[in-house]
C-alpha cells in the first residue's frame, strides 16, 4: 500500500476541478505525459491492495475466427507483437502489453462467462451470427501475489465481500492518517474506477485507466497487476490485469477448454465444452486436445 506521507492533496475545489477538467476533455487531443502530469499534481493517488492466493484460477478467452485450433500458449495469453500494439488498452499504453484474464467473481461460473463477455462479440462479429467457437485458457496461481484493487464503488464492492473488506481496511488506514480529507480521497477512488468502467468511443477513452494502470506498474513495489470490473457483464464479473513480466513467474496453464457458442439473444449465449487440452507439449507448445464426452449446456450468460 502506499505510504500515507506520501500524500500530499492539493485543496478541495482544485482537485475536483483537474478532475473535473480531466472527465471532460477530448481524449483524442490529450497526450498521455499532459494526462499523466495532471494525475501527479494532485498530489498523491491513494492505493489499496488485495491478495490473490494460490490456487485461484484465472481465464482468457479468443475466438476461433475458422475451424483452426490454438496450439500454443502464446495465442492464447498476452500479445508478443509489441510494435503492433498502437492503441490504448484499458490498462496498457500502445507498444506495451499486459495479460488481461478474469477471476472467479462473484462465482466460479464467471470463469467462463465474464471472458466470454469481454470478447464483446455482437461489436466484432456479423448481426446475423449464431454459433461459432472460443477457445478458453485456464491458468493456476502458483505463487500468490498482490494487486492493486480499482473496485471502489458502493455498489459493485457490496457484491463481493473480500473485496469490501479489503477496502475498508484500508480506508479505516487512511481516514486515521488524513481524517479531514478522506472524502477527498473517496471521490479520487471513485474517480478512478469510473474510468475503468467507461464506455468508450475510440482507444483514446482508455488514456486515464492506461495512465494510471502505467502509473502503478512503475512504482517498483513488486505488485503484479490490477483487478477491476468487467464493464461488459454489467460490473458483476472482475477482471484483472497482469504485467506481463510477472505472467510466466506467477502463472501455470493449467487447462485449456474449445467450447461452441450458440446465440440465443442479443444479449445471451448458451455454450458447451467440446474440446480440453491438459498436455500441451514442450514448453506449452503443442495442445494434446480430447474430446468431452456428453458435453454439458450452459444457460450461464
Amino acid at each position: 500500500m502506499q505510504e500515507p506521507e506520501m500524500i500530499k492533496l492539493i485543496g478541495t475545489d482544485k482537485l475536483k476541478s483537474k478532475i473535473e477538467a480531466l472527465t471532460n476533455a477530448d481524449l483524442s487531443k490529450v497526450s498521455y505525459p499532459k494526462i499523466l502530469n495532471e494525475l501527479l499534481s494532485i498530489g498523491g493517488i491513494p492505493l489499496t491492495l488485495m491478495k490473490i492466493p494460490a490456487g485461484t484460477l484465472i481465464s482468457r478467452a479468443r475466438l476461433n475466427k475458422s475451424e483452426n485450433l490454438f496450439w500454443s500458449e502464446e495465442e492464447i495469453s498476452y500479445r508478443n507483437d509489441f510494435m503492433n500494439i498502437t492503441e490504448y488498452g484499458r490498462a496498457n499504453l500502445p507498444y506495451h502489453s499486459v495479460f488481461y484474464g478474469s477471476l472467479p467473481y462473484p462465482t466460479s461460473d464467471f470463469l467462463s462467462v465474464t471472458p466470454i463477455y469481454e470478447l464483446k462479440l455482437n461489436e466484432i462479429l456479423p448481426p446475423d451470427f449464431s454459433k461459432g467457437k472460443v477457445t478458453i485458457g485456464f491458468w493456476e496461481v502458483v505463487k500468490p501475489f498482490q494487486v492493486w484493487n480499482i473496485v471502489f464503488d458502493d455498489n459493485l464492492s457490496m457484491k463481493h465481500d473480500r473485496i469490501r473488506e479489503d477496502i475498508e481496511s484500508y480506508l479505516e488506514i487512511y481516514e486515521k492518517a488524513f481524517p479531514d480529507r478522506i472524502e477527498d480521497l473517496i471521490y479520487l477512488l471513485k474517480f478512478i474506477t469510473g474510468e475503468f468502467l467507461k464506455q468508450t468511443k475510440s482507444h483514446h477513452d482508455y488514456k486515464i485507466s492506461a495512465t494510471y494502470s502505467e502509473y502503478c506498474m512503475n512504482m517498483n513495489k513488486g505488485i503484479s497487476g490490477i483487478i477491476y470490473p468487467s464493464l461488459c457483464t454489467e460490473h458483476n464479473g472482475i477482471n484483472i490485469a497482469l504485467f506481463h513480466k510477472y505472467f510466466d513467474i506467477n502463472l501455470r496453464l493449467k487447462h485449456v477448454d474449445l467450447m461452441e457458442i450458440e446465440k440465443t439473444s442479443d444479449t445471451s449465449f448458451t455454450i458447451v465444452d467440446t474440446l480440453i487440452s491438459t498436455e500441451f507439449g514442450n514448453l506449452n507448445t503443442d495442445f494434446k486436445y480430447k474430446k468431452v464426452e456428453h458435453g454439458d449446456k450452459h444457460n450461464r450468460l
